[in-house]
């Protein structure tokens, strides 16, 4: 995860994660289900937007640029958070400094740095937006399903669930990354499984990492891409919500 399109979390909890939760339902038995409509809803996807930031972004004073309006926007009026796999916390001074005042909880089985919650499979508490930033990537297929259906459980109504992980139609960032990158989510699938488990109003984005110099040669980047069929886009930035009435 230490690259400049993720932020770095704490070392142990991706090794950790999939190892110390409880052990989700087997995915054959309900993974059919789940296949045939993801097969229904691909083709509705309506991609998603490119959008270019700073790898530094979170660290400006305060943090500024397309990503952060995106935060500010989806998480105006939040009141409860909680940071799933969240590390060391850095997240929740990035928050801070966006001005996005909220009542910040952590879950994570790492033990180096203090988190209110060490399982996330067994957290009953509900939260009007929950995180899970840079952590489905670390997680087999049947866990991460299993968060997302928890996670969905886990949120207020009207609450917001907002995804980071790697883009698989970049080159090669899922798999150079990280050497605990096990599971690549494309932007598509993603898109559908949210659905799938109950969440609406599911907005993707597609982060692009520009730099001062590197903007010069972006044109040139993003004709190459499409030449190739790739994407230049490092990272996938979702939010999607869980209905009012539910």
């Amino acid at each position: 995860m230490i690259n400049e399109a993720h932020t770095p979390r704490s070392p142990t909890s991706p090794v950790t994660a999939s190892a110390l939760v409880s052990p989700p339902i087997p995915i054959e038995s309900h993974w059919d289900d789940v296949y045939w409509r993801l097969m229904e809803l691909r083709p509705k996807f309506p991609g998603g937007p490119l959008i270019q930031i700073r790898p530094d972004w979170r660290e400006q004073e305060p943090p500024v640029g397309p990503a952060a309006a995106l935060f500010k926007r989806h998480l105006a009026g939040v009141d409860s958070l909680l940071d799933v796999g969240a590390g060391d916390r850095y997240w929740e001074t990035v928050l801070r400094r966006m001005h996005i005042n909220l009542h910040y909880r952590s879950v994570d089985p790492d033990r180096r740095h203090p988190h209110e919650f060490s399982d996330f499979l067994k957290v009953t508490e509900t939260f009007d937006a929950i995180l899970m930033l840079e952590l489905l990537e670390h997680l087999r297929l049947d866990v991460g399903l299993a968060f997302l259906k928890h996670g969905v459980k886990c949120l207020n109504p009207g609450g917001v669930l907002v995804i980071g992980t790697p883009n698989p139609r970049h080159a090669h960032q899922v798999w150079s990354a990280d050497v605990t990158h096990i599971r690549p989510w494309p932007a598509h699938d993603l898109w559908s499984i949210c659905q799938v488990v109950g969440l609406k109003d599911v907005e993707i984005y597609r982060q692009m990492l520009v730099t001062p110099k590197r903007r010069l040669v972006a044109p040139m980047q993003l004709a190459l891409s499409r030449l190739l069929d790739l994407d230049p886009a490092y990272g996938l930035l979702l939010f999607a919500h869980k209905s009012p009435e539910s």
